[in-house]
């Protein structure tokens, strides 16, 4: 097919490399050259036309085409295969909506460091190999660091996302140049429900869900399922991933909003096999990652009913009494604000908290691969 795009006659591989550099086409990493023939195999992979429009990408309304989104994840280094998760994950990004809101405007010009990241879910993380075991938010596989990698490049060509002068991050973190995680579609290692299924979609559909969020934070819990002298407990894990949700630096202790919890494989068997499900470990966490109102006041988070003049300003759910200092203000305003996935590897209790940008925006959007709509 007819590409509309510019194109450029280089020498080589490295002669494009270096007018990508000077062109401002990448952030900074190398990028493979967008062929002709590898970017139509791209558009061929979506079943759409090279200029049907997806959307546009803020702050710069760079508009994606089918044909500018191939580019970059061609320079990404995705297979034609990835391409429909690319597409699902922007789909996801632009959502707007009365009851899903991603906000992509706010997340690329916020000075917080949060960076969307792309969850996979269903047979697709299998099929076209993404990375659910150990380092599961490193490398691990092309599919997993080239898709994350093709959002960061649709960010930043298409949306104009330039630190310091579009992206006013403070300091970022390395989910900036790709991020992506696989949910573990194994049942030995992840028995509870996945977050297809908790988004109304069957376990054997393919999803992608989009959450802005900061990078992985590692919490190990006590091993008591290592040795029998280890007092380790089911309670024990689950308090100290509530303590650690609940970190007083991050948006979620005074603006709420979503958070992620990465189970390990080994805490959510220890966990499961006491008979915690999903659900019971996600109210758990809710009453348990909290803080008093006093001492959030004390570091300074006055609520917008307070003197923020002397503090920071938070925002808490209409319903916390904020005329008591005693009361226990939670990091999110309701349960299902807490995503859990299970996913890297290994054979101790290690497990990841993302915390979330607030109520500013971010939220988690899903959708069903294929759909871009």
């Amino acid at each position: 097919m007819t590409l509309s795009s510019r194109t450029y006659q280089v020498d080589d591989a490295w002669a494009f490399l270096e007018l990508a550099y000077e062109k401002g086409w990448t952030d900074g990493l190398p990028v493979a050259p967008p062929t002709p023939d590898r970017v139509n195999a791209m558009i061929a992979a979506s079943g759409l036309p090279a200029d049907h429009v997806l959307g546009v990408v803020p702050p710069l309304q760079g508009k994606a085409t089918v044909e500018k989104v191939a580019i970059q994840a061609v320079m990404a280094g995705c297979k034609p295969d990835y391409f429909p998760v690319v597409l699902t994950a922007l789909a996801c990004m632009l959502t707007e909506s009365d009851n899903q809101t991603f906000n992509l405007r706010g997340v690329q010009d916020t000075t917080h460091s949060a960076s969307p990241l792309v969850i996979v879910s269903g047979p697709v993380v299998k099929k076209l190999d993404f990375h659910y075991k150990e380092n599961a938010f490193g490398g691990g596989s092309r599919a997993s660091s080239t898709v994350g990698r093709a959002i960061r490049l649709i960010l930043w060509n298409l949306g104009g996302a330039r630190p310091g002068e579009t992206d006013m991050t403070h300091v970022g973190h390395p989910g900036k140049f790709s991020f992506c995680v696989a949910e573990n579609p194994d049942d030995v290692d992840n028995p509870w429900t996945r977050l297809n299924e908790e988004h109304g979609y069957r376990r054997d559909q393919s999803t992608v869900t989009v959450f802005a969020c900061e990078a992985p934070r590692n919490i190990l819990v006590r091993p008591g399922f290592l040795s029998p002298d280890a007092a380790g407990t089911p309670e024990n894990a689950l308090r100290m991933i509530a303590h650690s949700m609940a970190a007083t630096g991050s948006n979620n202790a005074h603006l709420m909003g979503q958070c992620l919890v990465a189970f390990g494989p080994r805490t959510a068997e220890f966990v499961m096999k006491a008979g915690w499900t999903k659900e019971k470990v996600r109210t758990y966490l809710f009453e348990n990652a909290r803080h008093r109102l006093g001492d959030l006041e004390k570091n300074g988070f006055w609520a917008e009913k307070g003197d923020a003049r002397n503090g920071f300003w938070a925002k808490y759910a209409p319903w916390v009494d904020q005329t008591n200092r005693d009361t226990m203000v939670p990091v999110v305003e309701k349960e299902e604000n807490i995503h859990i996935i299970v996913t890297g590897g290994g054979v101790l209790p290690v497990n990841a908290i993302c915390n979330g940008w607030g109520c500013l925006g971010g939220y988690a959007v899903t959708k069903e691969v294929g759909t871009i709509a």
